[in-house]
């Protein structure tokens, strides 16, 4: 990761990836991974199945972020045949557009 944070800012930022670890016995995995909006709501869950070759072994979900994502605490759950491999809470901000610095200015993320 690049820019490892838990707070993004729209519409600067385009997307959040979740990346997760898991050590478990070699074969094939199920990953699940869950994400819960501000107000608590199922927003979206999605699957893979992991042949893993080695005991140490790894995931990511990507989670686009639109002009109209929803401002707040966002929560993702991840699960690795069906036991729990980790919350990960981050926040979303709306920046309006008049208040975004300039580019070029050195600003860092942020409104």
């Amino acid at each position: 990761m690049s820019d490892p944070r838990t707070t993004f800012f729209v519409p600067d930022d385009r997307q959040v990836i979740v990346y997760f670890e898991w050590e478990a016995p070699r074969g094939t995995h199920h990953c699940e991974g869950t994400l819960r909006g501000p107000n608590g709501q199922l927003s979206v869950m999605s699957s893979f199945d992991y042949p893993a070759m080695q005991t140490r072994f790894g995931g990511f979900w990507t989670v686009p972020l639109l002009e109209n994502t929803t401002a707040g605490v966002w929560i993702f759950d991840s699960r690795v045949d069906g036991e729990s491999a980790g919350t990960l809470n981050f926040e979303i901000v709306i920046c309006e557009k008049a208040r975004r610095a300039p580019k070029g200015s050195g600003a860092a993320h942020g409104c």
